[in-house]
């Protein structure tokens, strides 16, 4: 789960403001219906409106669809939106290059349709009309969040452009969690190019750390919610630099949901899977099953999961364990919201997330929330195939564990034979 979800919260803010200003609800004070919009920020509001409603009816066909030509035909059909979408993007030409509503309204499609020829046309208007403008500097990790190449592209050309230090420093922040994502993504079935990015990634972080203001606000919790660009940089940079794929994972120590000391180093020799989860999280509570089955599947053999659970009271979570919904154990480590300490060193910011770490400690391969995963059940997968979000998570981890289990027990064999 997203703990950026920023959506969510700015537009309805946005959209409240913009209604306030032009008057909108000066009719009903008077006991009159709202007349015509007519003011710039009557358009942005009635415009954002039908594209919200465009989107909650295409995400409602979506998940009540049956097959998946269905699905795939949905995927490819948002004329509805694309035409809403093309209507905001008339819109925030119209307001002109000093207006925010116009930033909001170009990067709404941008997110939402980034593989058309609509979301590229709002993309390259953003750049032209913005790409000096400080306005830019908050929209970059919405940008982020939208994990596309559009986003790359974007934020990559706004690194080159931009010469407002705030902005290259949000900009560079950015570009690098969706670098070091795609890294984790490919790392097992692409290694050398996951080294490329995450090396990118790194030297990014490094940038945006010089880049960035000083802090000028305290995180308002452990795991970076929050946190200023330069916080979240020097974050990042740590993480890269010390638990990416590849490099031996760090002890994790602390009590469990009992209170008693756990070590990960107690399981060296195993392949582990670490799972950074919460009962609070609904993505987290639907990996479960698949959790409870790969557990099940792989006893007898060289395979430990644990879980680091995020919940303030381990209570909730021990009935769950009593209850025989949760058969492995977890660290304890809850926090002000989303974490605690465990989370903070790890840098994990959104649940769900497993690092998956081979026989001898080193990490192997990361997954973290895809993109869409807060939206709908299915998701288009690396191919371009419709798959079922939860199906296809749980059969990726499956795979990377099959094989680093196999690899440990073909090593003992080798190892007794001598």
């Amino acid at each position: 789960m997203s703990l950026r979800k920023s959506w969510l919260f700015i537009l309805p803010v946005l959209t409240a403001f913009a209604l306030a200003q032009s008057g909108f609800f000066a009719g009903f004070r008077n006991g009159l219906p709202p007349v015509t919009p007519q003011t710039p920020g009557e358009k942005f509001a009635a415009t954002f409106g039908e594209a919200m409603k465009a989107q909650g009816n295409w995400m409602a066909a979506f998940n009540a669809a049956q097959t998946d030509a269905e699905r795939a035909r949905l995927f490819d059909d948002r004329r509805q939106l694309e035409a809403t979408s093309k209507s905001l993007v008339e819109l925030a030409t119209s307001l002109g290059d000093r207006s925010p509503l116009a930033v909001e309204s170009l990067v709404w499609v941008m997110t939402h349709l980034p593989e058309s020829e609509i979301g590229r046309e709002a993309a390259a208007l953003l750049l032209r009309d913005f790409g000096t403008s400080p306005l830019l500097q908050p929209i970059c990790t919405r940008l982020a969040e939208s994990r596309s190449e559009l986003a790359v592209e974007t934020l990559r050309k706004l690194t080159e452009t931009t010469t407002i230090p705030a902005v290259l420093g949000s900009a560079e922040l950015a570009l690098g969690e969706l670098l070091k994502v795609k890294a984790e993504q490919s790392g097992w079935s692409h290694p050398q190019q996951a080294q490329a990015w995450s090396a990118e990634a790194e030297s990014l972080f490094a940038k945006s750390m010089t880049n960035s203001p000083e802090t000028t606000s305290q995180s308002r919790n452990q795991t970076g919610f929050d946190a200023s660009p330069r916080d979240q940089a020097e974050a990042n940079l740590r993480e890269i630099q010390t638990r990416r794929v590849g490099k031996p994972a760090p002890e994790i120590e602390g009590p469990n949901l009992r209170g008693e000391t756990m070590r990960l180093s107690d399981h060296r020799g195993r392949v582990v899977v670490v799972s950074f989860w919460g009962n609070w999280c609904s993505l987290c509570v639907s990996m479960l099953p698949h959790d409870r089955e790969l557990v099940e599947r792989m006893k007898g053999r060289p395979f430990t999961f644990l879980g680091v659970n995020s919940d303030n009271d381990p209570s909730i979570v021990l009935k769950k364990v009593e209850e025989g919904s949760i058969t492995w154990n977890s660290w304890s480590d809850g926090g002000e919201t989303r974490g605690g300490e465990i989370a903070e060193q790890w840098n994990v910011k959104s649940l769900p997330c497993d690092y998956i770490i081979d026989a001898k400690g080193i990490i192997r391969h990361k997954v973290g929330p895809r993109p869409d995963e807060h939206d709908t059940v299915y998701i288009k997968d690396a191919d371009g195939k419709i798959v079922n979000r939860w199906k296809s998570r749980a059969e990726e981890i499956s795979t990377v564990v099959e094989a680093l289990v196999r690899e440990a027990e073909a090593e003992a064999a080798s190892s007794a034979s001598l």
